[in-house]
């Protein structure tokens, strides 16, 4: 079957992507992206496909083309934040899930990922406010409730927010 519009082809990317076959759902959003280049939700889910595909650089290239084109893309920008975590640039996804929570102050994955990577900055108290905070959002959060409890495990007990028990 022949597509020639660019909706087709972006959505026969979802449905590649909806069953788990990102090399193809990539392909897809390629040749979608390569009849309408302008299409910044095109870029958005070329972005996510290569994150799953663990191209984490071209990931970030296509979320920041997607911003680009629309700036007040809260997925292209939760994107841009995943892709710089992925690439251990922690400062630069905190900024950018900021950004997310300027667009969205509900978006509890933003809330997560900033969470996570303020605890790859071993800033334990503010990971722990925001990955609190993503679970009063969304209490089946499980990367919230995750990544909470490797806090609880990892960190120096004076660094948690509820004091030891008094010795006996």
């Amino acid at each position: 079957m022949l597509f020639r519009s660019a909706p087709a082809w972006f959505t026969r990317g979802l449905i590649f992507r909806a069953t788990g076959e990102y090399g193809h759902a990539l392909a897809t959003y390629n040749r979608a992206l390569a009849l309408n280049p302008f299409n910044d939700w095109g870029w958005t889910n070329r972005s996510l496909v290569l994150w799953q595909l663990e191209q984490y650089e071209e990931a970030l290239e296509s979320a920041e083309r997607a911003i680009a084109l629309n700036s007040e893309s809260v997925q292209a920008w939760y994107n841009k934040g995943v892709a710089l975590s992925a690439l251990g640039e922690y400062e630069g996804a905190i900024a950018t899930y900021d950004n997310v929570l300027i667009l969205d102050a509900t978006h509890d994955n933003a809330l997560t990922g900033r969470g996570i990577a303020l605890f790859h900055l071993e800033d334990y108290a503010a990971a722990t406010t925001d990955l609190e905070a993503a679970l009063a959002l969304n209490p089946d959060n499980s990367l919230a409730q995750d990544t909470l409890t490797t806090l609880a495990e990892t960190q120096p007990i004076e660094a948690l927010s509820v004091p030891p028990p008094p010795p006996s």
